[in-house]
C-alpha cells in the first residue's frame, strides 16, 4: 500500500466510522431520552395495598387531554395530612376520575353512590378514628372540578375529602401493567 492510500485501508475506515458514528448516537440517544424523560416516566406501585390494580403505569408529566373524561386517572399533588403521614416524601398520587361536573355524589350509611349507583363502602373509618356517619353528605361535583376514586376497599379518595380542581393536577396515567 502506498504511503498516500493508507488512511483508505479497512482497519482505518473502521476506525473513522466509530470516532464519528459512537459520539453522534450517544448524542441522539441522549437528545431523545432526555425528551422522553421530560414529557413521560414510569410509575411502580409497590404498596401491600393499592388503590389501583395496576403495578406498572406511564406517567404523561404535561396534561396531554384538554378535558378530563370519566375513567381517567390523573396524577396529582396533594396536601393531605393523612398522605404526609403514611407516606412521608410522597408528594404526587394517581386516582380514577370517577365524577364529573354535574354529577350527584351521595355518602350515606358509610357507602358511596355516585349517580345513584352504589360504588363502594367507606373501608376506612376506623382508621381515620371516625363515627359512622362522619363523612355523610350529598352534593353536586361542581364546574372546574372532578370527584377521584380509587378501586380498591382500603382507597383514601374523593369519599372522604371531596373534589380537586384541575391546579394539583400534574399528568395523566395509563396502567400498563
Amino acid at each position: 500500500m502506498s504511503p498516500a492510500r493508507w488512511w483508505r485501508g479497512p482497519r482505518v475506515r473502521i476506525a473513522l466510522f466509530a470516532l464519528l458514528f459512537v459520539p453522534g448516537a450517544w448524542l441522539g440517544a441522549h437528545t431523545l431520552h432526555a425528551a422522553w424523560s421530560a414529557q413521560y416516566r414510569i410509575g411502580l406501585d409497590v404498596q401491600r395495598v393499592a388503590c389501583l390494580p395496576w403495578q406498572v403505569y406511564l406517567i404523561a408529566r404535561q396534561p396531554y387531554k384538554p378535558t378530563v373524561e370519566r375513567g381517567d386517572i390523573l396524577m396529582f399533588r396533594t396536601d393531605l395530612a393523612l398522605f404526609r403521614r403514611q407516606f412521608p416524601g410522597v408528594d404526587a398520587i394517581a386516582k380514577l376520575v370517577a365524577g364529573l361536573p354535574g354529577d350527584r355524589i351521595e355518602v350515606r350509611d358509610n357507602q358511596l353512590f355516585i349517580n345513584g349507583v352504589y360504588w363502594d363502602r367507606l373501608w376506612l373509618l376506623g382508621f381515620l378514628e371516625a363515627e359512622d356517619g362522619a363523612f355523610d353528605r350529598t352534593f353536586v361535583v361542581p364546574e372546574g372540578r372532578c370527584f377521584l376514586a380509587g378501586s380498591a376497599p382500603g382507597s383514601y379518595d374523593g369519599r372522604y375529602w371531596g373534589t380537586i380542581t384541575a391546579e394539583p393536577v400534574t399528568g395523566y396515567v395509563r396502567p400498563i401493567w
